[in-house]
């Protein structure tokens, strides 16, 4: 063969929608990675598609190989930067008409010098082959072959998992201030394949439901949330550990979700008309994405939750309700007490009491808890408070939310005659889920979930990958291996659902 004269460069962003380009590409790399791992992977397992080649092209992150004259596309790399010094590079193909040719050396050079001009001193190479395969990214990278011998990588069996989950977790989406998150999953959704609907829930806030081809009714739904509480801080990869606002609760299970019913849609284990995906906003405050659901007028057979379970089946989880006791008193001089009544004595009367009071409890879910979140009241030291309030939330493990309202404002008012007692609109009872899926760990947990908003008949399932002790703290991380058991775990709940239900 005559002496190749090709390029190799970061395409333009425009690209992106070129669909011979991403076509090209994508059957280059399935191809060479059909032939090249043929014994790692099922027969069936394709390493990329279109639509993520033409979203790697938009971030920038492929550098393709154009042959002349005509800048016919014949391979590709994939470039990425897991921080801002450590760069990796992986997917690299190349047409099997030119192999052997030294172009993919050059896409490894080229690979090697984009990341160092991004500003990285450590490269490291995406490879999941036997050591005694050539490639020529181990060729260039000489020593560290031997260490490159045949081990599993979990991130490798859904790359577009992990950068699905990334992307998810770089949008802000404090609640109250979804917007950037939905719009890049819905655009995200519809360049996969799904049709995708949006539903107003308030100005700029949108939840996002998705299906395939024009069958909105479907058996199965899987649903999370896309809103995060404050403050919000940024993606970061520490080895094996993914950190940062959401990673957990719950873009984790949103990313998981999505990967799992896209893989089970395009190996045909699922057809039309089976699953569709609901991703709401507000569901840490008030859970008013879910409540806007009923509006759709849909209902399904059953419904997959994602939370922090760690991967496990949840049974159950408690109620909950939030109250604030308000304590009224008469200011006066501190030096001369019998002049004025001290709301805080008042105030720390009635929450003693509560504290003390025996509230109800189940063998399920243990005991009722009181927590008092915050305080307020007085002026100075030297000044009897006239005036003081205390904000609190209880996790019911037994009776109904107005059964616990009446027993907290008994205690609390008969403590006390300065104290009123006023409730929140949110009261949530006890919730009872299904859980009856072989080869699930179960566990009962503490925290409060969108399932009770979501009105209907269906079967119910929590699950989802990390740990709750993680969520809301400014530890929040989990890791690579939680996503890709999650993608197993929602693979497992939805082909369990639809064999146990009776078609429509």
């Amino acid at each position: 063969m005559d002496r190749l004269q090709t390029s190799v460069k970061i395409p333009a962003t425009d690209d992106a929608s070129d669909k011979t380009l991403t076509s090209t590409l994508a059957n280059i790399v399935n191809t060479a990675y059909t032939i090249a791992e043929s014994d790692i992977f099922i027969p069936s397992y394709k390493r990329t598609s279109e639509s993520e080649i033409a979203q790697f092209i938009r971030n920038g992150q492929l550098a393709v190989a154009y042959l002349a004259p005509n800048n016919d596309p014949i391979g590709c790399v994939f470039i990425k930067l897991l921080t801002p010094i450590l760069g990796e590079f992986g997917m690299l193909a190349l047409d099997i008409k030119y192999q052997g040719t030294g172009l993919g050396r050059q896409m490894a050079v080229f690979a090697e010098d984009e990341c160092r001009r991004r500003g990285c001193t450590t490269m490291q190479l995406e490879i999941l082959v036997p050591s005694t395969f050539h490639h020529e990214g181990k060729a260039r990278l000489g020593e560290l072959q031997s260490s490159l011998s045949p081990q599993t990588s979990n991130i490798l069996s859904h790359p577009s998992l992990l950068e699905l989950h990334k992307s998810l977790v770089e949008q802000e989406s404090l609640t109250g201030s979804e917007k950037p998150v939905t719009d890049f999953l819905s655009n995200y959704l519809k360049d996969i394949g799904f049709t995708v609907e949006t539903q107003a829930v308030a100005a700029n806030r949108d939840n996002i439901f998705a299906y395939y081809n024009s069958t909105r009714k479907t058996r199965v739904l899987l649903t999370s949330h896309l809103d995060t509480v404050p403050p919000y801080w940024p993606y970061e990869r520490r080895g094996d550990e993914i950190w940062g606002r959401g990673t957990v609760d719950a873009k984790g299970s949103v990313a998981a979700q999505i990967i799992a019913v896209r893989d089970m849609y395009e190996s045909k284990t699922i057809s039309e008309g089976d699953v569709a995906l609901m991703f709401v906003v507000g569901e840490e405050a008030g859970g008013d994405g879910m409540k806007a659901v009923n509006n759709l007028g849909l209902s399904w057979e059953s419904v997959i939750f994602g939370e922090p379970t760690e991967l496990k089946l949840a049974r159950g989880h408690k109620g909950g309700l939030r109250f604030t006791v308000r304590a009224e008193g008469k200011a006066g001089h501190s030096g001369y007490p019998e002049t004025g009544s001290n709301a805080i004595d008042s105030l720390v009367r009635g929450l003693s009491a509560l504290q003390q009071a025996e509230l109800p409890w189940s063998d399920e879910f243990g005991n009722t808890t009181v927590n008092v979140g915050r305080i307020e009241g007085g002026v100075a030291a030297n000044i009897i408070p006239a005036n003081a309030s205390a904000t609190a939330s209880v996790r019911i493990a037994a009776g109904t939310g107005d059964g616990i309202k009446r027993l907290v404002a008994q205690i609390v008012e008969e403590s006390d005659p300065h104290l009123v007692v006023e409730f929140s609109t949110y009261s949530v009872d006890p919730v009872t889920l299904d859980y009856d899926v072989p080869g699930f760990s179960t566990v009962v947990v503490n925290y409060g979930t969108d399932i009770p908003s979501l009105k209907g008949s269906h079967k119910k399932y929590l699950y989802g990958p990390g740990t709750i002790l993680e969520a809301h703290s400014a530890h929040e991380h989990l890791w690579v291996s939680d996503l890709e058991d999650a993608v197993k775990g929602y693979r497992s709940l939805i082909s369990h659902t639809l064999q146990k239900l009776s078609p429509d």
